[in-house]
């Protein structure tokens, strides 16, 4: 969609080690402003926290328990990107300059995994905020009802929809209803919150 502004990432494939697997692998999400990695894709530039104290205080609500260092990185190609990588460690201090500079060729040899229609100039790049995990839950949870939603409507209509353009509209209409979330991390929102941080 020519022009139209990316306002939110999706977490899509996570890896993780122990104490952070079972969190991280199985666990689709929104991410917006709010994070590390929508800061980083926003900006364009790979950004590395070093301590629970400046993870906390940066992004105070884009956190897990146990990590005590991170860095996000975009996966650039010229002025575009496809999104970006977090790694996060439970040591302090974990990321050095050498380290970085390897995540940097990581990330640019990732590049290859992706075509060129799926990039977004980095201008089009304008990330709302996005609610906590738990708030996400239910819309979540809902993906699949609106995917077939989707394809029996197309259905009625006599109109023929694949299974992945079904599944691209749910992605939309679950992040704009996040969106239009007004408070993310209200005082309600803050006692109900039961996910794994």
């Amino acid at each position: 969609m020519l022009g139209q502004k990316i306002r939110s990432l999706r977490i899509v494939s996570g890896r993780g080690t122990s104490p952070l697997n079972s969190y991280v692998e199985y666990h689709s999400q929104f991410i917006g402003a709010e994070s590390l990695v929508g800061y980083a894709v926003s900006s364009g530039h790979l950004t590395a926290l070093q301590s629970r104290v400046e993870i906390v205080n940066t992004f105070p609500n884009d956190q897990m328990n146990k990590i005590q260092s991170a860095v996000a990185a975009p996966i650039v190609l010229g002025d575009q990107t496809v999104g970006g990588i977090y790694i996060a460690s439970t040591r302090e201090d974990y990321f050095t300059s050498s380290m970085r500079t390897l995540i940097q060729k990581y990330v640019e040899l990732l590049c290859l995994a992706f075509e060129k229609d799926e990039f977004y100039r980095l201008s089009e790049i304008a990330l709302g905020v996005m609610p906590r995990r738990s708030y996400q839950l239910p819309y979540l949870v809902s993906f699949q009802r609106r995917v077939m939603q989707q394809i029996m409507q197309a259905a009625n209509e006599q109109r023929i929809m694949t299974r992945i353009q079904a599944e691209k509209v749910a992605w939309q209409q679950i992040e704009e209803d996040l969106l239009q979330h007004i408070s993310p991390y209200s005082e309600v929102d803050n006692q109900l919150d039961f996910s794994a941080q």
